[in-house]
């Protein structure tokens, strides 16, 4: 990496992340992965909303969340038409049912709202990347 950005060392030690950042050209995981982390986060979040709920129903769930996702599209909260997709809406749906949330254990809850905090995370996480993106 020294070879990429020859200040590399004097970056690092000055916790210049924003130097270190621009010097690595064009990132594109924000682009590739934007529609993907939006999806399951419309998913995590109706999950977190119905935490306390005892099981939840995929068929409802489902449903909600392509009227989520439309109200997110419009309001503009998500920006690409391809985050609300029933693919993606399942493809989440089948990533919280492997982790667990669908039965009723005394850890559910938590583990519920760890799971929508996780996404949230994820997409700050592409948001700080998309900043750097030449192509906004």
């Amino acid at each position: 990496m020294s070879d990429h950005d020859p200040e590399l060392k004097e970056h690092l030690a000055n916790g210049d992340v924003d130097a270190i950042l621009a010097t690595f050209e064009p990132f594109m995981s924000d682009t590739i992965l934007r529609s993907f982390f939006d999806a399951y986060t419309v998913v995590g979040d109706l999950i977190e909303q119905n935490a306390y709920q005892s099981g939840l129903d995929a068929e409802a769930l489902r449903a909600a969340a392509l009227e989520l996702g439309q109200k997110h599209l419009s309001e503009g909260t998500l920006t690409k038409p391809a985050s609300v997709s029933k693919v993606l809406f399942e493809s989440a749906m089948n990533l919280a049912e492997n982790r667990g949330l669908f039965a009723d254990t005394p850890t559910t809850v938590p583990e519920r709202k760890a799971f929508a905090a996780e996404l949230r995370d994820a997409v700050h996480h592409l948001d700080a990347l998309e900043k750097w993106s030449p192509r906004r």
